[in-house]
């Protein structure tokens, strides 16, 4: 997984990230009023191709990537999967030979907010487990996410189908046939979920 941070790169550089982009991510990128926004649209596009191209030997610019008819962005690059996530000033993607889901978020303090969404998303055992420990809260809530991006059903779905155990490092799913990841990079936790992995509860 590449994660990038958009204090990372000058202006120049995203003109030229920018004209790496289909039409219709440019036209996504300009519909954003905010600059912070604009930046974070081109980078994770520009993560994904950086990705696709070290799997694949491909120039960036030589690859395909377009948008279906729900507005979700595919390559039709045989056998390759991508999914990508942006929180804060933070844009992660993740390239895979099967399907793939990512979710990032920026570190910061629990909030009322917080506390109030955990008794939405968390099962009996994940709400012990997490506490009052942001860490530990932005570590499942990015499991269920990247979980419910692989699946394709979306966080407007049962966020309590899934549940989550973690055990000396080791990411434990209550839903066989996924696989997951999590990245502690000290402003942020991202998680990858992979399609076909072996690790249940």
């Amino acid at each position: 997984m590449t994660v990038f941070s958009t204090d990372t790169f000058s202006a120049a550089e995203y003109e030229k990230m920018y004209g790496l982009m289909s039409p219709a991510r440019r036209e996504k990128a300009d519909r954003y009023i905010r600059s912070s926004d604009r930046k974070l649209c081109i980078l994770s596009d520009f993560a994904v191709r950086k990705l696709i191209s070290e799997m694949r030997g491909l120039p960036p610019g030589k690859i395909e990537i377009l948008t279906d008819e729900k507005g979700k962005p595919f390559t039709p690059l045989e056998g390759v999967f991508f999914n990508y996530s942006h929180s804060g000033n933070f844009a992660a993607a993740e390239v895979s030979d099967r399907p793939v889901g990512v979710d990032i978020e920026a570190l910061r303090e629990l909030k009322a907010a917080d506390k109030a969404a955990l008794r939405r998303f968390a099962t009996d055992a994940e709400a012990e487990y997490i506490g009052d420990d942001a860490e530990r809260f932005f570590t499942i809530w990015t499991l269920k996410e990247a979980y419910l991006k692989c699946t394709g059903e979306g966080i407007n779905n049962n966020l309590k189908a899934a549940e989550f155990k973690i055990t000396d490092g080791e990411v434990l799913c209550s839903v066989p046939g996924y696989s997951f990841r999590v990245f502690y990079g000290g402003d942020y936790i991202a998680s990858v979920c992979y399609a076909n992995g072996k690790t249940e509860i």
